[in-house]
């Protein structure tokens, strides 16, 4: 029997990728209580950034596996549409982040991403292949973008050092949330505040089972890439301004074999 590989089994992958693509599994404790995140109502002698949509960017890598992942391909998803605040304060425990994904905005393998995103990413999807996942990624089965216009992104606590922190965000994707750690690297510049990053993070660790069929032959890698990018801007809502001598960022490698370069901060003009 022949089997025939149809695109729309790589939508799945690509549903992985934006935190839904398979079906969310429930918490194995659902009656301890997720950490309280953070409440920008009792934010207090700080300063607020908005972050700019357009100068800002999201994205994600979804990896082929399985003895049949010849017949697939790897994926890129992308948002510059990221919404929401930064609030800065002196004790950088007390900052915060409140952002959100509007899903209708994001994109499947934009060519120039793929062009830059090495071997990995060599291959090209057809128009129709693309545009066939991403109205299968935002319909009901998957994302339900009617219903669920948007990922919510709040952090439960920010630590490390104020150049260098260290970011527990809480995801919540269709009511869903799981919690994520993600290294992050922060610059200051004439009132904007550049945050770039990278992490490796599993699916199953989002409470997310990785898309497989035929015992496994075609399948999804339970670990993808993200990649993130964020300008904001000193907001009128600002309560008072900080000091801005933020150390420039070091590189942050990828653990699997991603691409190991991030737009480098650049200050706005």
């Amino acid at each position: 029997m022949r089997v025939i590989y149809q695109p729309g089994l790589l939508l799945l992958a690509i549903l992985v990728t934006t935190i839904t693509g398979c079906e969310l599994r429930k918490p194995s404790q659902p009656d301890i209580a997720l950490k309280p995140a953070f409440d920008p109502a009792g934010f207090q002698n700080g300063a607020i950034y908005k972050l700019q949509p357009g100068s800002s960017e999201l994205k994600i890598y979804v990896y082929r596996g399985g003895i049949l992942s010849h017949l697939g391909h790897n994926h890129i998803i992308s948002t510059t549409d990221i919404q929401g605040n930064i609030y800065r304060h002196p004790q950088l425990e007390k900052s915060g982040i409140i952002m959100q994904l509007p899903v209708n905005s994001f994109e499947v393998d934009k060519p120039e991403h793929r062009q830059t995103a090495g071997e990995q990413f060599a291959s090209t999807p057809t128009a129709k292949d693309i545009a066939g996942t991403r109205k299968n990624m935002l319909g009901a089965k998957l994302l339900d973008a009617m219903h669920y216009p948007q990922i919510s992104i709040r952090s439960v606590s920010i630590s490390g050092t104020k150049n260098k922190p260290d970011l527990l965000l809480r995801v919540t994707v269709k009511e869903t949330p799981s919690d994520i750690m993600i290294p992050a690297q922060i610059e200051f510049k004439d009132d904007q505040i550049y945050i770039k990053g990278k992490t490796t993070l599993s699916q199953t660790s989002l409470g997310i089972i990785p898309f497989n069929i035929l015992m496994g032959a075609i399948a999804v890698q339970d670990n993808l890439d993200i990649q993130f990018y964020l300008v904001a801007s000193l907001s009128n809502e600002s309560l008072s301004t900080q000091p801005r001598d933020f150390a420039k960022p070091n590189n942050i490698a990828f653990k699997n074999n991603a691409p190991t370069t991030i737009p480098p901060i650049t200050y706005l003009k």
